[in-house]
């Protein structure tokens, strides 16, 4: 027994203290001048372990000083061999200790300081942080001296056993106005104060072993500062509360406190127990990072105790299964358990709840989705995982809850109500009730005031918030040192904390709250009366009674050492359970139609909705599972990159998305770009996982992006050697000639998961919104082609918390976001925002996409649109007042809608031709590629090509090419020459239709795309060719027989769409040799891998890979043909006059 703790009913209780008991009453010889100057009024007292001097302080509206001694140490430092083993008394000193400045926080981690500070209107000052921390502070009023016996408060302080603190509560005006003595106390926390292997080598429990320690501590010295031990009143709030009820229920703690309160907390609330399998993964990880091995218990702890406090805090971030255990000691079996046996130190207590437990403060630190929009699946998915409820009993708690509840505030104010009274009230009310029918004196409150000062950093809705009461009971509005816990308090609010200050202290002198002045208070007899504690206080009955059901002397079920505790059967609205251990649809309100999210609930495989942080606020995603991969993917759907270019940002550059303050539900699809509606309807389910619907609105704010990330954002790790990224991220950019397309139109979902690649899909202004262009500094274009930068700044920004890497960022597009990569990988803007590219029938010498001005057809939009065309800053001015509406009005007026990418000195700064050339462009990997067919079907069909009946002669081939200028820069005198080399080779008219498309196919795709990827190559940066050629099993029976791969059809393989429409095997197998082809080339510029047919780079020899089935390699596409038209097009380019500036129109 030397040198531990021993507790009162075990013998030699005082045989510890011999020694030092040797010198009690002495003060250190020669050292008296310690005393003299400032220091010779500060006050000093003697404890068992030597003298103490502390310092004098006083409060608002009280003339009695208080004397304050900080950093009292009550244990030896739990260091080394002490590190997860019981406290030892800490060793005496000879001078006289200073207690003037605040102790170390027990290990954790600080942050929540600064966040407490700011939203809860308090002021701490700088403290420390060390595993040495076993330190208490005493408040005690100036005139307290041995012998006083003044009743003794020691408070406990809350944080979740995570966080926590002594020194940020101030014991000053509770002692000067009630004439008590107030101890706050620090315990271990976390791993140091839970750690345990389960077996008699460490047991746990080391928190309630400091709280005891304290507590003996406190019997042996409290006297010589004026306390009572025989009148100890432990009280705390949270887990402090929770502490409180352990100690009353734990043999150990018997005659060391008198009374109790718990505000907040008591020791059968759910969260407390972890399962052994939980706590055996948790060892396991452990000892992986610490290099220890976990088949010994001894030699693992042994091993962990040779690493840095710093190292073990880390690690203690990542576990979550070392809380509170049944060590056959403290605990000698479970705290309901002991409650239903009687088992417990049977004292008077206070037990009490605020009435918004949950409303703002708990679930923005542990579950901030809450605060997006609460929507009836969120409900289910928060009641099931959070409160751990088995399915069986989702139905009772509905019909609870949220029966006839039909908007969103409901639901989210129901379910705020429900997590407060299943986590605190509930429990309180049957620990209450045990301790009642014990025969203990009990008293219960319901404190339900909001702080006038939360005016600006909580919700309007929430009322009396966690916490929220222990300002009033420390008398926060009276203190005036460097602590400062109740900021612009009213004159009602400070009369309010004196009274419960003065409730407080009664029941810590009697064993009962009430005295002279007060309003009664009642005991908490079979009539269940409590108090209401508010500005106007008032006796309740029944507390609950009239929320939901009937309480009455029937209870919800609590659950509580992970199962469901039926305390005296349950009574539920509705129709009856039918007995089946199934969760039927529940019927009616917001809930009607949810069966399939009841059957998955369930099934159990659930997890609560990932919550990501970013630069301008947290973001709730959703969980989506996909078949054959055990852990399901993240998903993030509407998050904002960019202001909505609305007003004066319209036509203009995007600016930064504005912060928000609580969690932005990111969980629905954002609106598409403003476009014609109707023509995006056409194709929005042809690349949508089918179990999904797109919503088809429209709207100018459109600027945000989609997440599908396989990462495991459970383990809120941010750091690559945490091996928390999977690594490369892929961004696509949507088609749709610059006028339509949607990022949701394209899940990512597969490619996530089979690739463990985060994909991300964005957005971009489109149509007369992106591109207008009067080729000057009013309106200069492209605005489309920024929004795609500030989405790559956004990826750079936050990628990494969502699991993606920012240093490996692959942009990939097709049709015209094939093009907009090809834009930015020659655009200087763009220099360092991405690392690899992939373009997909698209780049930007496509000429229906890239002009050198658009002058011309701006003055047509004007004109249209009713403006003056007097100058440009006039036309600008005139369409930012027209409405959405009337720009697209205006956009379907037009002959030729397409506005274009075009040469505007920003992004791009000369002609793509000439940066080509001159070798001006990101040299990063580039892969490119064509469809065989890029003109075959859905081109035609959308840009009104007359060629569907199947025939065609040079006659009409020659008009439609002559009308076709604007998306080949053939000129119309050039058209019958063109046309005659393609279809000259046939007299079979429906062989000439098909030859046509060729010819629109190559001059509009094959001949920009193999132009572009020879004066990549030239420039020294990797490249990569193929040809798409396999037609879609699961094509429109429109396309014609003849058609092989059309324009868009690889797209379907590069997102995997075979996986989910259960084509052929061999589809099957084409598109995962294709995604993984993306996916090695997103890796590392290379798209070659084991298993893989070869894919050669696109160097002087022109190889490129034929992708298809079969998959094989090839050389020179399209040789005559691309020959041919690099010469028309030097002969035609030799014909123009020299560039001119841009001029104002």
């Amino acid at each position: 027994m030397s040198g531990e703790w021993v507790y009162p009913n075990q013998a030699l209780i005082w045989a510890l203290w011999v020694l030092a008991a040797a010198t009690e009453g002495e003060t250190p010889s020669g050292r008296g001048g310690l005393l003299e100057g400032p220091a010779a009024d500060a006050p000093v007292r003697n404890t068992r372990l030597g003298w103490v001097r502390g310092k004098q302080a006083t409060v608002l509206g009280s003339a009695v000083p208080v004397n304050v001694f900080l950093g009292v140490p009550y244990a030896a430092p739990p260091l080394g061999p002490l590190r997860f083993a019981n406290p030892k008394p800490a060793l005496p000193w000879n001078d006289f200790r200073d207690a003037t400045s605040y102790p170390n926080l027990c290990l954790q981690n600080t942050e929540w300081l600064r966040s407490d500070q700011r939203i809860l209107k308090v002021h701490y000052p700088k403290f420390g942080v060390s595993e040495d921390c076993l330190y208490l502070n005493i408040y005690a009023p100036a005139h307290a001296d041995t012998g006083s016996k003044l009743p003794v408060m020691v408070w406990l302080p809350g944080g979740a056993f995570q966080t926590g603190s002594a020194s940020i509560f101030d014991g000053s005006a509770l002692a000067a106005y009630e004439d008590v003595l107030v101890v706050t106390t620090q315990y271990r926390l976390g791993m140091f104060g839970f750690f345990n292997t389960g077996d008699e080598h460490a047991l746990g429990n080391w928190a309630f072993m400091d709280q005891l320690a304290t507590l003996t501590w406190v019997q042996e010295n409290i006297a010589s500062f004026g306390g009572d031990p025989r009148s100890v009143t432990i009280f705390g709030e949270s887990a402090g509360a929770i502490s409180v009820s352990g100690l009353i229920l734990s043999p150990l703690a018997n005659g060391l406190f008198h009374k109790a309160i718990m505000e907040s907390g008591v020791a059968i609330i759910p969260y407390l127990k972890a399962p052994d399998d939980e706590r055996n993964e948790d060892l396991q990880m452990v000892a992986n990072i610490c290099g220890c091995s976990v088949a010994d218990s001894e030699a693992l702890l042994q091993c962990l105790r040779t690493k840095s406090s710093t190292e073990l805090l880390g690690i203690n971030q990542k576990t979550k299964s070392f809380t509170r255990v049944v060590d056959g000691f403290f605990f000698p079996d479970e705290p309901l358990k002991l409650l239903t046996r009687k088992t417990f130190n049977s004292i008077p207590s206070i037990i009490g709840v605020n009435n918004h437990e949950c409303g703002f403060l708990l679930p923005m630190k542990e579950i901030p989705e809450i605060f997006g929009d609460s929507n009836k699946s969120l409900t289910l998915r928060l009641i099931h995982t959070i409160l751990h409820m088995p399915p069986q009993y989702l139905r009772l708690l509905v019909d609870e809850y949220f029966y006839n509840k039909h908007s969103l505030v409901e639901i989210r104010n129901r379910l705020l109500d429900l997590l407060g009274d299943m986590f605190f009230v509930v429990p309180g009310l049957v620990t209450a009730q045990y301790h009642r029918d014990a025969g203990a004196p009990i008293y219960f409150y319901e404190f339900q005031h909001r702080p006038q000062c939360f005016k600006d950093t909580k919700p309007a809705f929430v009322k009396a918030d966690h916490s929220d009461e222990i300002r009033f009971v420390f008398g926060g509005a009276f203190l005036k040192g460097d602590v400062v816990m109740f900021e612009g308090a009213t004159e009602e609010e400070k009369l309010l904390s004196r009274k419960m200050m003065r409730y407080w202290a009664n029941f810590a002198r009697t064993g009962d709250p009430n005295g002279e002045g007060l309003p009664l208070w009642p005991a908490y007899n079979h009539a269940e009366q409590y108090l209401q504690l508010g500005l106007n206080l008032s006796v309740g009955q029944r507390l609950k009674e009239m929320e939901g059901n009937n309480w009455e002397d029937e209870r919800l079920e609590v659950v509580s050492e992970g199962e469901c505790l039926n305390h005296r059967g349950y009574r539920t609205r509705g129709p009856e359970n039918d007995g089946h251990d199934q969760v039927p649809a529940v019927q009616g309100g917001p809930w009607q139609g949810e069966p399939g999210l009841v059957r998955e609930l369930q099934g159990g495989h659930l997890r609560s909705p990932p919550v990501v942080d970013t630069v301008q606020g947290k973001v709730l995603g959703k969980y989506v599972s996909l078949e054959g991969f055990a852990q399901p993917l993240a998903v993030f759907l509407g998050v904002p990159f960019a202001k909505p270019p609305l007003g004066s940002l319209r036509f203009a550059p995007p600016q930064p998305a504005e912060p928000w303050n609580l969690v932005k539900n990111t969980t629905s699809y954002p609106p598409v770009c403003s476009q014609d509606i109707k023509l995006i309807q056409m194709f929005s389910k042809l690349f949508l996982n089918e179990k999904e619907t797109l919503p088809l609105k429209s709207s100018e704010d459109c600027l945000y992006l989609n997440i599908y990330t396989p990462a495991d954002l459970s383990k809120k790790s941010r750091l690559p050697d945490d091996h928390f990224f999977p690594g490369q991220v892929m961004v696509w950019i949507h088609g749709g000639g610059l006028m339509q397309g949607a990022a949701s139109t394209y899940d990512g979902l597969v490619l996530a998961a089979y690739e463990n690649v985060v994909v991300v899909t964005i957005q971009y202004r489109l149509g007369i919104w992106g591109f207008f262009s009067t080729g000057d500094e009013h309106s200069p274009g492209n605005w489309g082609h920024l929004d795609q930068l500030a989405a790559l700044h956004w990826v750079q920004e936050n990628i990494a918390n969502f699991g993606g890497n920012p240093g490996s960022v692959t942009i990939f597009g097709e049709s015209a976001g094939g093009e907009s990569v090809s834009v930015l990988v020659i655009s200087p803007l763009a220099k360092n925002l991405f690392h690899r590219a992939i373009s997909e029938s698209g780049v930007v010498l496509t000429a229906a996409l890239s002009k050198k001005d658009m002058k011309t057809l701006a003055q047509q939009i004007a004109i249209t649109a009713g403006c003056k065309t007097t100058t440009s800053a006039v036309i600008v001015q005139c369409l930012r007042q027209k409405s959405e509406e009337e720009l697209m009005d205006i956009t379907l007026k037009m002959s030729h809608p397409f506005l274009h990418t075009v040469v505007d000195g920003v992004v791009l700064p000369k002609m793509p031709e000439e940066m080509l050339a001159e070798k001006k462009l990101n040299p990063v990997p580039y892969l490119l590629g064509i469809n065989k067919h890029e003109f075959g079907w859905v081109l035609p069909l959308v840009m009104g090509y007359p060629i569907f009946d199947g025939k065609m002669d040079e006659e009409m081939a020659t008009l439609l090419l002559s009308k076709s200028y604007p998306s080949t820069n053939i000129p119309e005198e050039l058209a019958p020459m063109v046309v005659e080399k393609y279809l000259g080779r046939t007299d079979d008219p429906v062989a000439k239709k098909d030859l046509f498309l060729d010819l629109l196919g190559d001059v509009m795709f094959v001949f920009p795309c193999v132009t572009v990827a020879r004066h990549h190559r030239d420039a020294g940066a990797p490249t990569y060719v193929y040809e798409f050629q396999h037609r879609l099993s699961f094509s429109s029976v429109l396309k014609p027989k003849t058609l092989i791969a059309d324009h868009g059809d690889e797209i379907f393989f590069v997102f995997g769409v075979p996986l989910l429409k259960g084509t052929n095997s061999e589809e099957i197998k084409l598109s995962k040799m294709m995604m993984k082809f993306w996916a090695n080339f997103a890796r590392n510029g290379n798209p070659n891998g084991e298993g893989l047919p070869h894919w050669p780079a696109y160097d002087q020899q022109e190889k490129f890979l034929q992708l298809g089935i079969p998959t094989q390699e090839a050389q020179k596409l399209k040789d005559k043909e691309m020959a041919f038209w690099a010469e028309l097009f030097s002969k035609e380019a030799a014909k123009k006059p020299p560039q001119t500036e841009h001029v104002e129109l």
